[in-house]
């Protein structure tokens, strides 16, 4: 399968079969809008699931031959230590881009609104204090938000939490967003790796 061929398996109503068979990574330092490529990651012999990986363009790089560009929103990561005032959301537009990328969550959690015509997302890195070394911090993190449930401060409507709870027992997860006519829906997948492997694909909302 082509890199353009996945986006479109990614942007069309498949999306969650597609994540079900196929691993999409994804690294990204941009904040909000930017110019972004899928490409295939070669595969080795024992890989049980052909894989893609979403990337910023880079100015002085640009993409790697066989790429496929297109425009995306990006979620940044940001640590609790410096929510301290509260969590404000970046609200995904209603027009533009139609993908939404995030890094992958190993510890993290991702907070997002359920008005999917007005969405506002946050990925949420735990906490950097020290702790028991034996302390999960992602876990504190995940106890810590479903337990105070926090509201965004920009967006008055209710919000729910996907967190490390959410996908104990795998490596990490890769988590996308995509817009169609009924707004924005969030599609995650949890990775174990060695080889790497599909533990599940769901969709958030």
């Amino acid at each position: 399968m082509s890199p353009a061929e996945a986006l479109g398996f990614l942007r069309g109503p498949t999306t969650k079969d597609f994540l079900m068979h196929y691993i999409v990574s994804i690294a990204s330092r941009t904040v909000g809008p930017g110019q972004f490529y899928i490409v295939d990651v070669p595969r080795a012999q024992a890989d049980l699931h052909e894989a893609f990986r979403i990337t910023e363009v880079h100015a002085q790089h640009g993409s790697p031959p066989g790429a496929h560009p297109f425009p995306a929103l990006s979620v940044p990561m940001r640590n609790k230590d410096t929510l301290v005032a509260g969590i404000d959301g970046l609200q995904l537009p209603n027009a533009g881009a139609d993908i939404m990328v995030t890094g992958m969550l190993t510890s993290c959690a991702f907070m997002y609104s359920t008005n999917k015509q007005a969405m506002h997302c946050a990925h949420i890195e735990p906490t950097r204090a020290p702790q028991p070394p034996n302390t999960n911090r992602g876990l504190g993190l995940a106890v810590n938000l479903t337990a105070n449930q926090p509201p965004f401060t920009n967006d008055a409507g209710g919000v729910r939490y996907f967190t490390r709870a959410d996908y104990e027992g795998t490596h990490h997860a890769n988590l996308v967003g995509v817009r169609r006519g009924d707004g924005w829906s969030l599609y995650v997948q949890g990775i174990t790796p060695n080889p790497p492997s599909i533990v599940f694909s769901k969709q958030l909302v």
